[in-house]
């Protein structure tokens, strides 16, 4: 390894390491001073019991649907505070069309710009992130148990936008969540969750969604992100009128074998072969298929 890949690789390594310092310096933050902003009946015992219910009695496989995550004027305020304050840009493959923002994990609670335009935002966030709600989440979902890793970001579904099949299985995430930002959606104007029920002897998703979730304003879906199991995808969005515009994000675990174990008792089987389908661990984008072709070919020409 020469000196400048052994440069790339430290400075790489010294990335990631401010990254996950200031992830743990925002939910140190959000675990000191943060008032919740989280509906107060939802968390309630009764409410527990009945959003288990409906998690654990869902298909094509368990899900559930949060009405009012929190007040909507809070959510208004989230929303226009997104629109105004935080740039998206453009991300575009064969599986995707969608305008994504920076991590919302990496936005300092302590700046003082950061508290006048983005308030409430990031109230709402650290309020997802704080242990009374993940604890929530895993009794409504009987996912593992899950640790204090902040992984979200604003999304901008325009015009023909769209997000193909796939599982959201990557590494340690055991929980998906969104939360829709967009008032007055309807039906007719597309961008539902789609999700999809999977051929018992192949293991891969049929073609046809038997559940879609229509992207009403104020409400929180979430599912266990299982192997093979949890495929879902985002219908077109058809309206030119207005974006479909959303927090998205995972809960994580530390222990693969915990969630190996709370997948088990989620559902009755769960598969763990690898299938030749789209899915988040295998996207080959447009620009990384172009290297690779770009490599082999060199390779070949070393070879002649």
């Amino acid at each position: 390894m020469g000196k400048s890949d052994k440069r790339k690789l430290e400075s790489s390594d010294t990335s990631q390491k401010k990254v996950k310092k200031q992830n743990k310096k925002n939910v140190e933050q959000s675990q000191s001073q943060s008032v919740s902003v989280i509906t107060p009946s939802l968390l309630t015992k009764e409410s527990r019991k009945q959003l288990r219910s409906e998690h654990d009695n869902s298909n094509p496989y368990t899900h559930v649907v949060l009405d009012g995550i929190c007040s909507d004027v809070h959510l208004h305020a989230v929303h226009d505070e997104v629109t105004d304050n935080l740039d998206a840009n453009l991300k575009e493959t064969d599986l995707y069309r969608v305008y994504q923002t920076a991590e919302v994990g990496r936005i300092q609670s302590d700046n003082s710009t950061n508290r006048l335009k983005l308030k409430h935002l990031l109230e709402l966030r650290d309020s997802l992130y704080s242990n009374e709600f993940r604890s929530f989440v895993q009794d409504i979902t009987g996912c593992p148990i899950l640790n204090d890793t902040i992984d979200c970001s604003c999304n901008a579904y325009a015009h023909n936008c769209h997000l193909l099949c796939h599982d959201d299985v990557i590494t340690t995430r055991a929980v998906a969540y969104i939360i829709y930002l967009t008032a007055d959606w309807d039906e007719c104007d597309g961008g539902a969750l789609e999700l999809y029920p999977c051929d018992p002897v192949t293991k891969l998703p049929l073609p046809t969604p038997t559940k879609n979730i229509i992207p009403k304003f104020n409400t929180m879906g979430m599912f266990v992100v299982q192997q093979n199991k949890s495929y879902h995808s985002v219908q077109e969005v058809f309206t030119s009128t207005k974006p479909r515009i959303s927090l998205s994000g995972w809960y994580h675990t530390s222990n693969m074998e915990d969630k190996n174990i709370a997948l088990t008792n989620v559902n009755s089987k769960i598969y763990t072969t690898i299938t030749p389908f789209i899915s988040s661990t295998t996207v080959v984008t447009k620009k990384s298929k172009k290297k690779k072709d770009k490599k082999k070919k060199k390779n070949k020409n070393n070879e002649d």
